[in-house]
C-alpha cells in the first residue's frame, strides 16, 4: 500500500493519548511516554499465565509417567503387591522427587502470580481512564520481570519433565517434544528475556536510588528540625522548617 500526499482525517489517526491540533497542526504528546507499551504490557502480563499453563502441563504429564512407571527393586525395603515383589514406582525415587516437586511448586507460584499480574494490569486500566498514571511504571516493570522469568522457568522446566520421562519422554506420544516447541520460543517473544531483565534493573535502580536518597533526607529533617513535605516522582525532595 502506498499513500502519496493523501490526508488522514484526524478521527483516523488511531491515536488514543496522543492527537493533533486542529487548525495549527500542532502535535500533542501523550501524557506519560510509557502508554504506547498498553499492548505490550498486555501481551508481557498474559504471557505469565501462558506459562503457567506449560508447567502444569509438562509436570502433570511426568509425575503421573513416574507414579506408573516402575524400575528396579529396592533390596532393603522392596515394594510388595500382596506376597509378589514388584518393581519400585521411579516416583518413589528422591532423585525423581527432587526433579519433579519443584516444578509442581513452581506451577502454583505462577499460577497465583499471573492472577496478581492481571489483576494489577486491569487496575492500572482503571486507572488510567481517570487519568491516573501512577501504576504505569510498576505494571511496565512487573510484566517485564515475570514474563521473562516465568516464560524461561516454563521452557527450562518443560525440558526437565521431558527428561524425568526417559525414553518415553522423547516420543511425541507423551506431548512433550511438541510443548518444548510451542513453549521454547516464549523467552524471546516480545522482546529477548536479556532486554525485559534490564527494564526491571533500570526501574529497580531507580526505585533504590530514590529510596535511599529518601531516607538521608528524611533521617536529616528529622535532625535538622526539618518537616518532609513531598518527593516528586524526578526525585527530588522539598522540605520545609518546622515553625
Amino acid at each position: 500500500m502506498w499513500f502519496d500526499h493523501y490526508r488522514v482525517p484526524r478521527i483516523s489517526l488511531l491515536a488514543k493519548y496522543s492527537s493533533i491540533e486542529s487548525g495549527s497542526g500542532e502535535y500533542v504528546k501523550p501524557p506519560n511516554s510509557k502508554l504506547s507499551y498498553g499492548t505490550m504490557v498486555l501481551i508481557r502480563a498474559s504471557l505469565v499465565g501462558y506459562a503457567r499453563i506449560g508447567l502444569s502441563k509438562a509436570v502433570t504429564i511426568a509425575t503421573r509417567y513416574s507414579a506408573i512407571r516402575r524400575q528396579f527393586v529396592d533390596k532393603d525395603s522392596p515394594k510388595k503387591m500382596g506376597k509378589l515383589v514388584v518393581e519400585t514406582p521411579v516416583l518413589d525415587y528422591s532423585m525423581q522427587q527432587y526433579r519433579l516437586f519443584p516444578i509442581i511448586a513452581a506451577a502454583y507460584a505462577c499460577h497465583f502470580t499471573s492472577k496478581e499480574m492481571m489483576r494489577l494490569y486491569y487496575l492500572n486500566i482503571k486507572n488510567m481512564a481517570s487519568g491516573n498514571f501512577s501504576l504505569l511504571a510498576d505494571v511496565h516493570a512487573s510484566s517485564s520481570g515475570l514474563k521473562s522469568l516465568t516464560t524461561t522457568m516454563a521452557a527450562a522446566s518443560i525440558e526437565e519433565c521431558r527428561r524425568a520421562c526417559g525414553g518415553h519422554g522423547f516420543s511425541s506420544f507423551s506431548g512433550l517434544p511438541l510443548m518444548l516447541q510451542d513453549y521454547g520460543m516464549w523467552p524471546t517473544m516480545r522482546s529477548s528475556h536479556v532486554l525485559t531483565m534490564s527494564f526491571v534493573l533500570i526501574s529497580t535502580n531507580f526505585n533504590c536510588r530514590l529510596d535511599v536518597q529518601l531516607y538521608f533526607y528524611s533521617t536529616q529533617c528529622y535532625l535538622g528540625g526539618r518537616q518532609l513535605h513531598d518527593h516528586p516522582a524526578d526525585g527530588t525532595l522539598s522540605l520545609q522548617v518546622f515553625p
